[in-house]
């Protein structure tokens, strides 16, 4: 899976101390065409961002207490500050609803 798959859930797990449920979001793109790329990752934030509100989850983690919810973005390529202010936007916006946004990079 990947940014790319805008429709799916790259990753699921559950953080039995924090009582929540933690999203992967796998991104290996260049951003060699930032505004595609934002474009591509703003529809999977949504994707997720509903995955959580509409209690998908409760699927595989019934018998789970699930207080709150993370994505984590691995990204492959270092982010531009026009990115960084992107996702600063939308952590803004996700944490109204209860969800964290934290950001790696690999190198």
């Amino acid at each position: 899976m990947s940014v790319e798959n805008t429709k799916t859930i790259d990753g699921l797990a559950y953080d039995e101390e924090n009582k929540r449920i933690c999203l992967l979001l796998a991104d290996h793109i260049d951003w060699s065409n930032e505004y595609d790329h934002l474009k591509l990752l703003q529809e999977k934030l949504n994707t997720y961002a509903y995955y959580i509100q509409s209690r998908q989850y409760e699927k595989q983690y019934f018998d789970k207490e699930i207080t709150s919810a993370l994505i984590e973005i691995y990204f492959k390529y270092d982010i531009s500050e026009t990115v960084e202010k992107f996702l600063q936007t939308a952590q803004d916006n996700f944490g109204q609803a209860g969800i964290l946004i934290e950001c790696h990079i690999s190198q």
